[in-house]
């Protein structure tokens, strides 16, 4: 007979998470592949659809397949309004300013454009919210695009540094993307595990404050085991750091044709 243990609340822990949630913006991109739930789910013009937002990749996919409505919800404020955003550049920005705003993260005219053509679709806290983030698109600094800012980016910005110093590691890397087949890339990958995963960054990954960045609550962390966290999450952070770019595809394929949809994505 299988046993369910409760997780005993943790005060320090709970509002670490609390604090890092309240305030930043914490995902700047969607990890999961939406074509898996579209396929499992079946949306059709009847279906309504309830989600968290993370950040809205994966609710601009559905609408692919035209539901009559998708409702998103998300503990953090900063998620909706990253999904407000995003509906607002594909309803006033043409193809090349959308494309350097989510596909490059490189923005530099953002702040004109946020008060000139984006802030009539913005809620007055967004478009606020937005004014203060301007810089996150602007090219300047030491995390130069939008996908290396918000908790998640700035993991993966740390992630990307440290395959940088390390020029071996580095070129491994580069023969997982590189791979012609899956057998191949699958090869690649656990070469580059051997040399990545030692114990340090394991216990890194496993930090409260490093998960907490993640968007990563304590009850609903996988496993009590450095593996079973390491073998789930890993992947994830690892492309996210070193390709930024490639996350954003499935949504500049869902903008190119969603111009052409008359759903409403309620949020």
């Amino acid at each position: 007979m299988n046993t369910i243990r409760k997780t005993k609340p943790n005060p320090v822990a709970n509002f670490v998470f609390d604090r890092v949630h309240r305030n930043n913006l914490i995902y700047n991109t969607c990890w999961e592949d939406p074509q898996c739930d579209r396929a499992l789910m079946d949306f059709d013009e009847d279906s309504e659809i309830v989600m968290i937002t993370s950040a809205g990749c994966n609710a601009l996919e559905y609408l692919l397949d035209q539901p009559k409505a998708i409702h998103c919800i998300d503990v953090n404020p900063r998620q909706n309004a990253l999904l407000e955003l995003k509906k607002s550049a594909i309803k006033n920005l043409d193809w090349g300013d959308l494309f350097l705003l989510f596909g490059k993260g490189v923005f530099p005219k953002f702040k004109e454009v946020l008060k000139t053509k984006l802030k009539a679709d913005l809620s007055a806290e967004n478009y606020s919210f937005w004014q203060r983030k301007s810089h996150y698109f602007n090219g300047k600094g030491i995390r130069k695009n939008f996908y290396h800012h918000g908790t998640t980016g700035a993991f993966a910005w740390i992630t990307s540094r440290f395959f940088a110093a390390k020029k071996d590691l580095f070129q491994q890397v580069k023969k997982v993307f590189a791979s012609r087949d899956m057998e191949e890339q699958i090869e690649n990958y656990h070469e580059l595990e051997e040399k990545f995963l030692n114990r340090i960054f394991k216990s890194l990954l496993n930090n409260h404050f490093v998960m907490s960045m993640l968007g990563v609550p304590k009850p609903t962390r996988p496993g009590s085991t450095n593996e079973t966290r390491i073998s789930r999450l890993y992947p994830s952070f690892l492309k996210q750091g070193l390709l930024p770019n490639s996350c954003t595809r499935k949504l500049l394929l869902s903008c190119l044709c969603i111009r052409n949809l008359r759903t409403e994505l309620l949020s």
